[in-house]
């Protein structure tokens, strides 16, 4: 089955405090098939002060701050009916402008990251190219470090710190973005 994203607009929605509806089933049961839904919800009758989008039972959920529409009088909801559209709009407008800017970012991170991980793993070879170049170009001045036991355990310990700097450098730049 191919996931759909859905943009699930409503004026009702009850939070997750209050009892289910059939407006919350059918947007639990939309989620719960593999779907991608994004709850946009009036929310004219909460102490909140601004839209807010939160995870409510499981979705995505973007309550747009808009006026009373139940329990108050006929002009008061008359203004809130008349510009319901425009808080509705506005509110998707910002946070779609905030998600592609989260996006964008996000995109920035991974490709640093990348190139992060190229400069670690070209840092990772030098030594053992700088090692392999001045064996097979300077003999002589190698004998000493393959040969004596000094040399020997010179070259242990730095094997040893170039394998513990290169786990270190793999943790480091194994982010999960």
């Amino acid at each position: 089955m191919r996931k759909i994203k859905i943009l699930y607009i409503s004026n009702v929605f009850p939070r997750p405090e209050q009892n289910s509806t059939i407006y919350t089933d059918l947007a639990e049961e939309l989620n719960n098939s593999g779907n991608e839904i994004i709850v946009v919800a009036s929310d004219g009758d909460s102490a909140y002060e601004k839209t807010q989008l939160k995870i409510e039972r499981g979705l995505k959920v973007l309550r747009v701050k808009t006026g009373s529409m139940y329990d108050v009088g006929l002009i008061k909801k008359g203004i809130s009916v008349v510009t319901l559209k425009f808080h509705l709009i506005s509110a998707i407008k910002s946070s779609t402008d905030i998600i592609s800017d989260k996006i964008e970012v996000l995109n920035d991170i991974r490709g640093i990251l990348a190139e992060k991980k190229l400069e670690q793993k070209i840092l990772s070879i030098m030594p053992i190219i700088l090692i392999l170049m001045l064996s097979t170009s300077a003999k002589d001045f190698m004998r000493p470090v393959f040969t004596e036991i000094i040399g020997r355990l010179v070259m242990t310990i730095s094997i040893t710190l170039f394998v513990i700097a290169y786990f270190i450098s793999e943790k480091i730049t194994n982010i999960e973005v």
